[in-house]
């Protein structure tokens, strides 16, 4: 379960939240970048192959 303080600033690496450009699931970086696989941070989502 996460903890129920799930701002930013307090989430750990690879903690997964809500997207803030597309409203995806997406997760932190190590630089704490949030990173969607849904849109890679450009907020457009586009269909891709997983490599």
């Amino acid at each position: 379960m996460y903890d129920q303080d799930d701002r930013l600033s307090c989430m750990r690496n690879g903690e997964e939240d809500v997207c803030n450009m597309c409203g995806g699931f997406g997760y932190l970086d190590p630089l704490k970048r949030q990173v969607c696989p849904d849109c890679q941070g450009t907020g457009r989502v586009s269909i891709y192959l997983p490599s």
